[in-house]
């Protein structure tokens, strides 16, 4: 089954007629499925940063709807553009030329992406045709984005198995606790499965945490490919468009994978840093996409983005 994760970005109505309501809060998530596809669309209900930064993490491409061109599109061109995707569209409604929006994505990785009328059908045969390739591991991997009690059930959590194969009873550690968790069940698409590979969306009865310990950004994952820190090594690059100056002692957000904390500059170069952060941080010399993070600026002017670095941690 072809399984993909978009994010739509800015117009969250349009993302509401894409599939059936699914997990609702600071990020909305709508599914649409058939016999050969399961597509959950994910947008931001929030004006906070931190949902903008997860919902990048958590999808295998985006979609950018674009209405009027002002303040807040530059800020999702600049957002997207961090994350490099390989593939993406751009959406355009009758008021939008293309003549107008290419000069904003030059020298970006939007520069690539397909731009389409804005039409729900048009891009779902779009998004068809996509069969990105799976990567082969034994390892698991799955970015935790929700979480809840269930009476007579236990402890449910929500995500997207990132890497590998999940598997009724497996044993995977939750991080960064440490814990061991045993997985007593799966469902995807509200059915029960014994197993779901890369890209599909879980909902995974588990057994060994209470729901307390949880929240957005833990990982579960095979014991001993992950390693935690609130001590940071980053090599960055700034964005072309931020007008933020860097010191000692400024703080400011990281995001990695689903988890975003607030972070205090120890040490900067020209293109490197040492940031302690608020929480502990994952990363794996094995994963590479779990080290790459994206800078933002904790006030609220637009742009927020700073940029993006990668965690050189040993």
């Amino acid at each position: 089954m072809n399984n993909l994760t978009i994010g739509i970005f800015g117009d969250n109505d349009f993302a509401k007629g894409m599939g059936k309501k699914g997990t609702s809060n600071d990020i909305e998530l709508y599914n649409h499925g058939s016999s050969q596809t399961m597509f959950t669309y994910v947008t931001t209900n929030s004006d906070k940063i931190q949902p903008l930064l997860q919902t990048l993490n958590m999808i295998d491409l985006p979609v950018l709807v674009i209405n009027e061109i002002n303040a807040e599109t530059g800020e999702l061109i600049i957002a997207i553009d961090q994350i490099n995707f390989k593939q993406g569209y751009i959406l355009l409604n009758n008021s939008v030329a293309r003549e107008q929006i290419e000069p904003l994505l030059k020298d970006t990785s939007l520069e690539s992406f397909k731009i389409l009328e804005k039409d729900s059908t048009t891009l779902r045969t779009e998004l068809e045709s996509i069969d990105l390739q799976k990567k082969q591991t034994d390892k698991v991997f799955v970015s935790i984005d929700n979480y809840f009690q269930v009476k007579s059930v236990g402890t449910i959590i929500l995500g997207i198995v990132k890497e590998g194969t999940i598997k009724k009873h497996d044993k995977l550690s939750l991080e960064p606790l440490g814990k061991e968790i045993l997985i007593k069940s799966i469902q995807s698409k509200d059915k029960d499965i014994i197993e779901a590979d890369e890209r599909t969306r879980v909902g995974l009865n588990i057994k060994g945490i209470d729901v307390e310990e949880l929240k957005r950004g833990q990982i579960l994952c095979t014991p001993g490919m992950i390693k935690n820190t609130k001590t940071l090594d980053i090599e960055y690059k700034l964005s072309k468009f931020n007008k933020e100056t860097l010191d000692l002692g400024k703080k400011i957000f990281i995001c990695s994978d689903l988890t975003v904390s607030i972070g205090t500059i120890k040490e900067i170069t020209e293109n490197t840093m040492k940031i302690e952060t608020e929480w502990e941080i994952s990363y794996s010399p094995e994963l590479n996409y779990l080290n790459r993070v994206i800078l933002a600026k904790s006030d609220k002017t637009l742009p927020r983005i700073i940029g993006n670095g990668i965690i050189k941690n040993s």
